[in-house]
């Protein structure tokens, strides 16, 4: 499976660069340079850019608080670092393929979230 990768160096050529493009999926750091992935997802969410979206969080420090954290920002997952890129490969296939079971069922979100 091909993909077509954009990518964003913080939070404002983010927020742009949704703007342009619809996605699919979402892979944002909870800690980036000039903010953090929560606040860009809430950001995005209220301005209803990439609404079709999966989001997936990828973060350093996991615990119980940034999963909240990520579930109440808008996202769909949550990954630790560190990881290999094939592991994040893997994410980004099952969270696609999880959205498309979720489309056909007319399920809203994924079952499950913050599972891999």
């Amino acid at each position: 499976m091909g993909y077509v990768v954009f990518t964003a160096v913080g939070p404002a050529e983010a927020l742009d660069l949704l703007s342009r493009i619809e996605p699919s999926l979402l892979v944002l750091d909870v800690s980036m340079p000039g903010g953090n992935g929560f606040d860009l997802c809430r950001e995005i969410v209220r301005r209803g850019l990439a609404k079709e979206a999966t989001i997936l969080f990828v973060t350093a420090s996991h615990s119980q608080g940034d999963v909240l954290e990520a579930r109440r920002a808008g996202g769909n997952y949550l990954m630790v670092k560190p990881y290999e890129p094939a592991d994040l490969d893997a994410a980004v296939k099952k969270a696609i393929r999880m959205k498309r079971v979720a489309t056909r069922t007319g399920a809203s979100k994924p079952q499950n979230p913050y599972r891999f």
